[in-house]
């Protein structure tokens, strides 16, 4: 009997330290972030250690774009806040399709409320990664924040609806990674001199990936980005 008993307090107690195991969307935070120019912006924040993931989606999606990829850098430890821009999702503004040039370019506070945010909870070094519109928003934003250390931009593009980034690529002085599909034509001659202007950007060229965010999962991007962090 008081084998038995033994045995089945064994079990419970490894089956707590499985609970315990749990992957990072059980503590997953739904939060709102006010941007200095007083739009609410929409957040999912993953707690973590002291190096703060910004993830910026593209025209007309939402945060719930980069769930998977969320949990995977959450789950190497990283502290991650996907949001919502402006006029997108659950956010705030007018909606994005009536944008002019300044309201795109005026987005860049929503990342700006992003970071702060992590530095906030304690984080002291800061990535971004965007997809499209979010990647020139991504690289126009670091150009102006030397807290920003690491950049990853998917599809990119010289203009998008206003937001130019060749600039904002030379001043940059962190290390940037440039991720494009051949198929993508106006992304990646854009991308591949974006990051050859840039004073520390690298370019990864793909071929069948797709746009922005589409190509997470497809052609080892994920584990690059992951490589490129841990570098």
């Amino acid at each position: 009997m008081a084998a038995k008993f033994i045995f089945g307090l064994i079990v419970i107690l490894l089956l707590a330290g499985c609970a315990q195991e749990t992957n990072s969307s059980d503590n997953v935070q739904n939060i709102s972030l006010t941007t200095d120019d007083s739009i609410k912006i929409s957040s999912r924040f993953y707690p973590g250690n002291q190096t703060g993931i910004v993830l910026v989606h593209m025209l007309g999606r939402n945060k719930e774009t980069w769930n998977a990829f969320a949990d995977e850098l959450a789950n190497s430890g990283y502290s991650v806040i996907s949001i919502d821009l402006r006029g997108h999702g659950e956010s705030g503004g007018s909606d994005y399709s009536s944008f002019s040039e300044a309201q795109w370019n005026s987005a860049v506070n929503d990342i700006k409320a992003a970071k702060e945010f992590l530095k906030e909870k304690g984080a002291t070094n800061f990535y971004i990664i965007g997809g499209s519109i979010g990647s020139n928003l991504a690289i126009k934003y670091a150009a102006t924040d030397s807290d920003i250390s690491k950049v990853v931009l998917l599809s990119p593009s010289f203009d998008y609806r206003g937001v130019k980034t060749e600039e904002a690529a030379e001043n940059f002085k962190g290390e940037l990674l440039v991720v494009s599909s051949s198929e993508d034509l106006q992304s990646f001659g854009a991308s591949e001199q974006l990051a050859e202007i840039s004073p520390n950007g690298e370019f990864v060229g793909l071929s069948g990936a797709g746009h922005g965010t589409n190509m997470l999962g497809k052609q080892n991007v994920n584990i690059t980005i992951l490589d490129f962090f841990s570098e």
